[in-house]
């Protein structure tokens, strides 16, 4: 098979990982499967002119401290030296969290290090107000689970020759959360790419065309020649080109969520005391919007991130840093964290990034294109789980791609030696994992983005008493699971519970 990924960037690179990790190989005289990946920018170069937000990293795969000394964790910034303050370089930050990590680990433990060894490990989940006031403090992690590890067979990331559907379950360890920058996650992903060629970068996608019982055309920008393939895969984002082959007119235009972002790093050590249970990623709300901040990186490497509400004419039009950085204090400025006091007197601000996302698509796929990332499911910043959505969306992909090729080549080899015709094509695999993989992920995918959503209504600008009925529920919450769980249900369970494993056998099974 001629694979084409649409897309560099964290869903189109580990899609590429779990396939190659994933594909049986075709059975002789046919060659090997290659796999392409055109991304329309050059994220090295761009990362090569920006300052830093990772400061000096390790060389070492091992993982960083769980916490910082208890001297690194001053909470008054502006005793320390002016800091060196990166805006929103390569993309800004982001967590990871313990159900993504846990693919990472499946896919290649050393890949899994790399991410945790770059990043700051997260244990807990501090939510405060603006008053800086405590109202709960839980868990980021996540305990030691049964996994199923369906063996595969004959993928280049090994597996033997066990056999279709084979599962075996082994116990996967605790998983924390880690926070990293984007741009951190996207290069231990990039250097798990081995093979030279792979990712031909500054290559923009116009258009994919696509028929029911055709191979897919790529259609490249600045005169490059078309390309066709076996399958496409569209994993380019909240802007995508590919969805627009999927859906036709009916693909929707990204919607403006009514939010608004700042943030960025600053080398400024991660505070020690937000959580007494462990290093923390801290969460703030407010009347006038909502203040995170965690560690990016091992040692001093602070990141922030600011949401509030703006109409979109106006978050268009602001385009002076200066003028972001004004509401920024004008918002946070009398908030008591001092950390946070400190930090919007400090930082560095660029124009404001505004929430786009897209709604739910009444399919992923249609004949040989099938889409992944953002470009099914861009989900609000709320969630907190971009990056993992993504990687369960390329696991669940290539294991069910996986199953229909492995029927593909046994059927073709069982009526080449019976000199008869009719068996199942790469194509019709292809659709069925396709209609598969949006049947399994679909579901999941709505339902975090609903349930985001309704957060999402904290982080606008509310009186004094919203932040009184904000505070009692998350007290509530916090005190009495049970009443969360009636409310909300077991969203760490619902979370971090869920095995593309598990449903992509459950859904096989069905046939």
């Amino acid at each position: 098979m001629k694979i084409i990924i649409v897309g560099g960037g964290i869903a189109g690179i580990s899609t590429y990982l779990h396939l190659i990790k994933h594909l049986p190989p075709p059975p002789p005289p046919s060659p090997p499967h290659t796999i392409q990946i055109y991304e329309s920018h050059d994220p090295r170069k761009k990362q090569q002119a920006e300052p830093s937000p990772l400061g000096p990293k390790q060389a070492s795969a091992s993982a960083p401290p769980l916490a910082p000394p208890p001297s690194a964790g001053p909470t008054n910034l502006n005793a320390l030296p002016a800091p060196a303050t990166v805006p929103s370089a390569a993309g800004g930050g982001l967590g990871i969290s313990p159900n993504g990590m846990r693919v990472l680990r499946a896919l290649e433990p050393g890949l899994h290090a790399a991410v945790r060894a770059q990043g700051f490990v997260v244990e807990r989940f501090v939510f405060k107000t603006s008053g800086n006031r405590v109202v709960a403090d839980t868990a980021a992690v996540d305990g030691a689970r049964k996994r199923p590890v369906v063996a595969v067979g004959g993928g280049r990331g090994g597996g033997g020759d066990e056999g279709a559907g084979e599962e075996k379950e082994e116990m996967m360890p605790r998983e924390e959360t880690v926070a990293s920058s984007r741009h951190g996650l996207w290069r231990c992903l990039r250097e798990a790419v081995k093979e030279e060629g792979v990712v031909v970068e500054g290559k923009r996608v116009s258009e994919v065309l696509v028929g029911e019982d055709e191979r897919p055309v790529v259609r490249f920008a600045d005169g490059f020649a078309d390309e066709s393939a076996d399958m496409v895969v569209g994993a380019d984002g909240v802007k995508s080109v590919v969805r627009k082959a999927v859906l036709g007119a009916a693909s929707p235009e990204p919607t403006y969520e009514g939010l608004v972002f700042v943030g960025g790093f600053t080398d400024r050590p991660v505070p020690s005391d937000a959580s007494p249970h462990g290093p923390a990623m801290v969460f703030t709300f407010g009347p006038t919007g909502f203040f995170g901040y965690s560690g990016s990186a091992p040692g001093n490497s602070l990141m922030w991130w600011s949401t509030y509400e703006l109409p979109l004419e106006t978050a268009r039009a602001e385009t002076n840093g200066a003028r972001t950085k004004r509401r920024l204090q004008e918002r946070h400025g009398r908030w008591k964290d001092p950390v946070v006091r400190d930090l919007v007197e400090v930082v560095d601000v660029d124009p404001p990034y505004l929430s786009w996302t897209v709604p739910e698509l009444p399919a992923w796929g249609k004949g040989g294109v099938v889409l992944v990332g953002d470009a099914a499911h861009a989900l609000q910043s709320t969630s907190g789980q971009g990056a993992s959505q993504a990687f369960e969306d390329g696991l669940t992909l290539s294991l069910l791609l996986a199953h229909y090729l492995r029927k593909v080549y046994t059927q073709q080899q069982q009526q080449q030696q019976q000199s008869e015709s009719g068996a199942m094509s790469e194509l019709e695999a292809v659709k069925l994992s396709a209609r598969k993989l949006f049947e399994i992920r679909s579901p999941r995918t709505g339902e975090i983005a609903r349930t985001a959503r309704k957060l999402d209504g904290g982080k606008k600008s509310h009186g004094p008493l919203f932040e009184i009925m904000l505070f009692a529920f998350f007290w509530l919450v916090a005190k009495v699971p049970a009443i969360g769980k009636l409310l909300v249900g077991d969203r760490h369970e619902i979370l971090f519970g869920w095995s593309a494993e598990r449903e992509v056998k459950k859904a096989v099974e069905k046939e």
